[in-house]
């Protein structure tokens, strides 16, 4: 039932549809529930958010062996990590990490120079049909806890992020530069799953840690299937304290 609400949420959010071309400052997040570390400190199915911010006019459009990808790679990196009531900001180290917009297998997330693509996350928009990302659905998981995106989907609507999403979701914009809220299946993980391990989990850690101000992080899976939100917020600088 929880889930069933998160997307519900996702659903009465939509979208916006800008078409402004001129060049503005610009938020993404990915909000996701999942496993890893950061420093000393050991995730373990805690919220973590992984933001970045930069400007419009860097967003480049890629073509790429059989798919179309939007990315952006200069900008401002932040880790997020709430647990147990407490909220910790690591600044990313510059030129660890980017946000990259895979239109044609409905992959948006971040990737990193030393990793991959794929990592440190990604959202899977709707792996069971390999649709792409133009429309929010409800989907079939059941990936644990919800609790934790709810929350993070109510405090998009208490700070008024919500206003930058009107209705519409069968024409969610594609390109990085325009406001929009996209929820599906997060993956973290700097391997290939193992098919044959019944529990799904990530079977490695990355061999290169993205650097934070506090210290190592990295992520890896031990549960695949829980969902998450990405949002990209055009045309104000967001959460300014966590700079």
């Amino acid at each position: 039932m929880k889930h069933v609400i998160a997307v519900g949420f996702a659903l009465a959010f939509g979208l916006a549809v800008s078409g402004n071309a001129r060049a503005e400052p610009v938020v993404y997040k990915l909000y996701a529930v999942t496993d890893g570390k950061l420093g000393s400190q050991t995730i373990s199915r805690a919220q973590v958010t992984i933001t970045f911010r930069g400007d419009t006019r860097n967003v480049v459009r890629e073509t790429v062996p059989d798919a179309v990808v939007y990315r952006i790679d200069q900008g401002e990196a932040t880790v997020t990590l709430i647990r147990s009531g407490s909220k910790t900001v690591a600044h990313v180290a510059d030129g660890q990490i980017y946000v990259r917009y895979d239109t044609t297998n409905g992959v948006v997330g971040f990737g990193s120079f030393a990793t991959g693509t794929t990592y440190p996350i990604t959202l899977i928009c709707d792996p069971l049909s390999n649709e792409d990302c133009t429309m929010v659905r409800q989907r079939p998981y059941t990936g644990l806890p919800f609790n934790q995106l709810v929350s993070a989907l109510a405090n998009i609507k208490a700070t008024g992020d919500a206003s930058s999403y009107s209705a519409g979701v069968n024409a969610l914009p594609t390109n990085l530069t325009d406001s929009t809220l996209l929820t599906g299946v997060v993956s973290a993980c700097a391997v290939a799953y193992n098919s044959s391990n019944s529990t799904n989990t990530c079977p490695l850690p990355p061999v290169t840690p993205i650097h934070t101000d506090l210290g190592d992080f990295y992520l890896q899976d031990q549960v695949f299937g829980s969902d998450g939100i990405f949002t990209v917020v055009v045309g104000k600088d967001e959460d300014a304290e966590e700079k």
